[in-house]
């Protein structure tokens, strides 16, 4: 009895596992779409109004759309390092490789050091950059996320075989 309802936990949790892997890709392909979203309105911003970057941030920051980016919150007002001690203690709540973390760092970490020219110019750099890293994830996610949440499954059924 006590056998079975290893097996069953062991399976459960396993098939978990696999299904959390799978939904950390998509959460992924989701976080850097928000990021390169968020450079693109800072452009915009900078572009149109004219504003001073700390004004460009705190307008972006009280969008309900960015508000899984935590670190646009704590940052006010705009100082680099700041931004960046406060990205780094906020940088679990994105579901990004270390890559990913490092070119938004390096894009805040010059943010208005700058005109308006140059920093537009920043903006379409990295918001290209993060562009084609989603377009170059994209189409192996379903195919990866199906491999996660297969092999979670099968491992689960081995180990409980191994128990009989």
């Amino acid at each position: 009895m006590f056998k079975m309802v290893g097996m069953c936990l062991i399976l459960l949790t396993t098939t978990f596992a696999g299904s959390a892997l799978s939904a950390d890709l998509k959460r992924r392909i989701r976080d850097l779409r928000l990021c390169a979203d968020l450079i693109a309105k800072i452009g915009r911003e900078i572009s149109y109004s004219r504003c001073p970057i700390t004004e460009v941030l705190g307008r972006c920051a009280q969008e309900k759309k960015y508000a899984p980016l935590r670190f646009l919150q704590l940052s006010k007002p705009f100082d680099s390092e700041r931004f960046r001690l406060h990205y780094e203690k906020n940088r679990d709540s994105l579901c990004l490789k270390n890559e990913d973390h490092d070119l938004i760092l390096e894009f805040f970490a010059d943010f208005g050091k700058s005109d308006a020219v140059g920093e537009l110019a920043r903006c379409g750099k990295y918001e290209a950059e993060l562009a084609r890293r989603v377009e170059e994830l994209e189409p192996a996610i379903e195919k990866q996320a199906k491999l996660y949440r297969s092999l979670g499954v099968l491992s689960g059924v081995f180990l409980s075989i191994l128990m009989v």
